[in-house]
């Protein structure tokens, strides 16, 4: 939930001006099983609109996250990323010859 969540639900929004895919990776089949009700609603619906779902395993692992990053990267032209830095994502982008921007929220607390 977060961030992936929100940037597929601004694709499928793009759809009205764009024609644009949304196609899913997804690190393990019951990612949302311990999301509260709303979360999961909003993971379906954007799971019923996309073009294409990707399930890398069928159950949770340690670095199941980090694998479902590399396989986007590998089968992406660019990555861009949005909060801040991940030095591990960036520089694995990177050295795969990507494209990286990265948005960073730069915003202060007074």
């Amino acid at each position: 939930m977060g961030i992936p969540l929100w940037a597929a639900e601004v694709v499928l929004s793009l759809r009205k001006y764009n024609p644009v895919r949304l196609n899913i990776v997804m690190p393990f089949e019951n990612q949302s099983a311990l999301w509260s009700d709303e979360w999961r609603e909003r993971f379906y619906t954007v799971h019923e609109q996309a073009d294409s779902i990707i399930m890398l395993n069928t159950k949770f692992y340690k670095g199941c996250y980090f694998d479902c990053d590399r396989y986007m990267i590998d089968n992406s032209d660019m990555l861009l990323w949005v909060g801040s830095e991940s030095l591990y994502i960036s520089e694995y982008a990177r050295e795969q010859n990507k494209s990286v921007i990265m948005l960073q929220n730069k915003a202060r607390v007074l």
